[in-house]
């Protein structure tokens, strides 16, 4: 989520899994807000589980404050780090 992707990253966006075949469909893979010119969704894989857009209410989901609790415990271990989108 909003990362800097070099055009170095190949444009399909990841490697083909095991023996070339799709992974799992249980699986899924998300971009939000990624930006230089491998960010390019274009031709990204066309797998199942690849969705490339993501509302700000999807993205949320995603944040340090709603994955692990940061103020439970991780605004205690001196490590920056941004909560949310």
């Amino acid at each position: 989520m909003k990362t800097e992707i070099e055009k170095l990253i190949d444009p399909k966006g990841w490697v083909p899994w095991n023996n070339k075949s799709n992974p799992p469909t249980t699986i899924t893979y998300r971009e939000y807000m990624n930006y230089e010119p491998g960010s390019d969704v274009g031709n990204r894989v066309k797998w199942i589980g690849y969705k490339p857009k993501m509302t700000d209410q999807e993205a949320h989901k995603y944040t340090v404050d709603a994955l692990i609790n940061h103020n439970g415990w991780l605004r205690h271990t001196c490590v920056p780090y941004n909560g949310s989108l």
